[in-house]
């Protein structure tokens, strides 16, 4: 019997895809095996969060085996992207693909083969990506959910990327909304973006108007509770640059966040980057539970 399950690991945050997947801690040695989690594989178990260089211990359930019987034997295809021990501790070094397999020693037809998938961190949003977590809605703007990269590079070649148009309003934002709470602190407070904001020229990208931030509300309208970053100057214009911004001294303790609201320009009160285009991809943040 071979049962193929999926775990996803990343370096900073990872796309969950069922409800049995679980999120590892910071490592420690409190059971002795200075592992982050026990994990039992079990049918319907898709996915487990960690960071390069958790410590798992797995424990395949379905086939009756523990994790350490002496009469299997583990093995990793990629060591450069992970290995495992004899007691079936898996432990991640790099970005990759590779496959943890369990094999009977007495009957090779029993086995089990996990394939771990490092990647590089949760995708919110991303158009070129199947695997997105929020939706998005343009404020007080137009947007085109499928835009030719305006300027692909080597760091930085989506196909496909958002546009937003600016409107008339004094703030006009994209808003990034989940189904589930945006699990701040897990493993980190930091919302990251690539950018690539149109020279403005006469439509007013000047102080304060040459600026970007990010609000990380519990929900929309009137009322709801938001955590406002200080703003970011925009780094350069007509050029893909990434972005990165901190909530940690920002978030409101006891509250469950859902948006992710992102504004080019927002202190135009006065209408000055009116028509303002930019584009936006590969928006990424903490855990979603």
């Amino acid at each position: 019997m071979k049962n193929i399950l999926f775990i996803l690991l990343s370096l900073f945050v990872l796309v969950s895809c069922d409800d049995s997947s679980g999120s590892l801690e910071p490592s420690n040695s409190e059971n002795g095996l200075d592992v982050n989690k026990a994990v039992e594989i079990t049918p319907g178990d898709t996915a487990i969060r960690g960071v390069i260089g958790s410590k798992i211990q797995l424990d395949f359930k379905e086939i009756n085996i523990s994790a350490g019987a002496n009469t299997y034997t583990w093995s990793s295809t990629n060591t450069n992207i992970a290995n495992v021990n004899q007691n079936g501790i898996v432990t991640s070094f790099a970005f990759g693909t590779t496959s943890i397999k369990l094999i009977s020693n007495s009957d090779s037809s029993i086995s089990d083969e996990v394939i771990l998938n490092v990647i590089d961190t949760e995708t919110f949003y991303a158009v070129d990506k199947s695997e997105n977590t929020t939706t998005v809605t343009a404020i007080g703007g137009t947007f085109d959910a499928s835009f030719p990269n305006p300027a692909p590079n080597a760091v930085f070649n989506s196909t496909n990327v958002l546009k937003f148009e600016r409107g008339s309003n004094a703030f006009s934002f994209l808003r990034f909304t989940s189904t589930k709470k945006i699990n701040f602190g897990n493993p980190d407070n930091t919302i990251t973006f690539w950018l690539y904001a149109i020279d403005a020229g006469n439509n007013g990208l000047v102080p304060t108007n040459n600026q970007i931030r990010v609000i990380a509300r519990n929900a929309a309208g009137t009322g709801a509770q938001q955590a406002a970053t200080p703003v970011q100057e925009i780094v350069g214009f007509n050029q893909w640059q990434e972005y990165t911004f901190d909530m940690t001294d920002v978030l409101i303790a006891g509250t469950d966040y859902f948006q992710v609201n992102i504004f080019v320009a927002p202190a135009s009160s006065n209408n000055n980057s009116l028509g303002t285009i930019y584009y936006i991809d590969n928006v990424r943040g903490p855990f979603l539970n």
